[in-house]
């Protein structure tokens, strides 16, 4: 009886030991996993705060090109007024005709623009009495008196 609870005494021991080297186990792995569990809760918290880093440099980029079109509308805007403004001025150098030559122009450099306005609706008035007159025909004119003058110049040298 003796030798028998001692041998089940012996067996309780090696299961009692056995039970100890689970549960140091048990708490190893348990240590580990609350490492890797710390591990992966900072890793969270890094990736948490480079997403809002990352979101704010997207809102503040959102931002810039919302800027950045605005301004483009702005010059588009403006390039289509001015493309206009250009089409308007050359419709109405069109319509005024040939222009003089460059030595009339420049005997009227001197006078002040209110007496060249004057002038201007002075000639205007007496131009209105030939508006019947063809504005190309006037330009075949003026070039063909141009171009004789020229080669009446030409004569005289040859002469």
């Amino acid at each position: 009886i003796a030798s028998a609870r001692k041998h089940q005494l012996e067996l309780h021991d090696a299961e009692l030991s056995q039970f100890h080297r689970i549960v140091e186990k048990t708490k190893s792995q348990l240590e580990g996993a609350q490492q890797t569990e710390q591990q992966l809760q900072d890793t969270l918290s890094l990736m948490k705060s480079e997403l809002d880093k990352l979101r704010q440099k997207d809102l503040k980029h959102k931002s810039q090109v919302d800027d950045l079109n605005q301004s483009a509308d702005k010059l588009l805007n403006k390039r289509s007024m001015y493309l206009a403004k250009r089409e308007m001025y050359m419709r109405k150098i069109q319509e005024l005709g040939s222009l003089p030559s460059g030595v009339m122009l420049s005997q009227h450099s001197n006078e002040s623009i209110s007496s060249l306005m004057r002038k201007l609706d002075g000639t205007n008035k007496k131009l209105r009495k030939y508006s019947h007159v063809n504005k190309k025909a006037y330009d075949q004119f003026v070039n063909f008196n141009e171009h004789r003058e020229d080669l009446l110049e030409r004569k005289e040298e040859l002469d």
